[in-house]
């Protein structure tokens, strides 16, 4: 018998081996939330399985108590915040008070550290009647417009006029006197865990066009080239000299359905490359509202955007659904 047990009587014996492999457990429980493959309901021919992966491994995006990651859950504004606060280093650019200053987020609710921060990096605002809205679920639109204003991305039609143009998206007006202490609210090796309580489509874009025979002893017209939808004017001007609203044109479908405000942050989305429309690229689906996996994949492409992490590979069947702006060679 080992020293360190010599001399115990049997029930400390017991109570100490049980310390131990309760610690045991623990150790093996981490280790099996941080490996690949770690949430149960994440299979492997998910569709975005390589988005929700890639951000795991590296502590970005965090699941549910219960070792699920809920992909097809819609994702209500306090998770947005949530998976921000993860994912994103951005500077504060305006502050808040100590607490909430919103009237719908109590002192002590759980979302509101990141609520406060989404509001305070530029990439969540709350209503005018100050009310945030915690578990008003989100569309595609809104999730993309929240990215590109805390990212401070706009739309650059070419490079003469981005020298020009750009300005900064927020519309924060105080700066905080000092940047808060990330480091001791965000420990990637133990990621935020989400309460349990809290937290398609598929249209052809091409049409085939038939011709009717100009009688019946004729033999049958050869069918035609099926013809896009996008206005000529668009498809035949350099991509670099294009509106805001004539990309969105050039690479989606419904296009006309995106709101009119949202049109620049979405054309600044699709040249960054963090679109990404399933089970068609080419339908965005605006009013569509936005889940789990496909929140992972905005964000897994924001942070390509910014180098943080490395693109999927061409050959991984994910990445068919990323809108690549490079993809429209005018």
């Amino acid at each position: 018998m080992n020293k360190e047990f010599a001399g115990m009587s049997a029930g400390a014996l017991l109570l100490a081996v049980g310390i131990m492999a309760e610690a045991t457990l623990t150790l093996v429980s981490s280790a099996q939330g941080s490996a690949p493959n770690a949430f149960r309901d994440v299979k492997p021919d998910y569709w975005a399985t390589p988005f929700i992966q890639a951000l795991a491994n590296k502590g970005m995006v965090a699941g549910y108590r219960d070792g699920t990651f809920k992909p097809e859950k819609a994702v209500d504004r306090d998770e947005f915040a949530a998976m921000i606060r993860q994912a994103f280093e951005q500077k504060p650019v305006r502050s808040i008070p100590s607490g909430s200053t919103f009237k719908d987020v109590p002192k002590g609710y759980w979302g509101a550290p990141p609520i406060k921060e989404a509001y305070e990096t530029g990439f969540m605002d709350g209503t005018r009647d100050n009310k945030f809205l915690p578990q008003k679920p989100l569309s595609r639109t809104e999730a993309l417009v929240a990215l590109m204003k805390g990212l401070n991305m706009s739309y650059k039609p070419s490079a003469t006029a981005a020298k020009a143009t750009t300005t900064p998206v927020s519309t924060a007006t105080t700066t905080p006197a000092s940047t808060p202490q990330r480091n001791q609210r965000r420990v990637r090796g133990n990621p935020l865990m989400f309460p349990i309580a809290s937290t398609a489509m598929m249209t052809p874009f091409l049409q085939t066009v038939s011709q009717k025979p100009v009688n019946a002893a004729s033999s049958p017209q050869p069918a035609q080239k099926a013809v896009s939808t996008t206005p000529a004017a668009v498809v035949n001007k350099p991509k670099d000299k294009l509106a805001a609203a004539d990309i969105l044109k050039l690479y989606y479908q419904d296009a006309d359905k995106i709101p009119k405000s949202s049109v620049n942050d979405l054309a600044a989305a699709t040249q960054a490359n963090i679109v990404v429309n399933y089970p068609d690229a080419k339908l965005f689906n605006p009013d569509k509202l936005l889940n789990r996996g496909a929140a992972a994949a905005i964000i897994h492409q924001a942070l390509v955007k910014q180098g943080k992490l490395e693109p999927l590979p061409k050959n991984v069947a994910a990445s068919q659904y990323i809108v690549d702006s490079s993809s429209k060679n005018n």
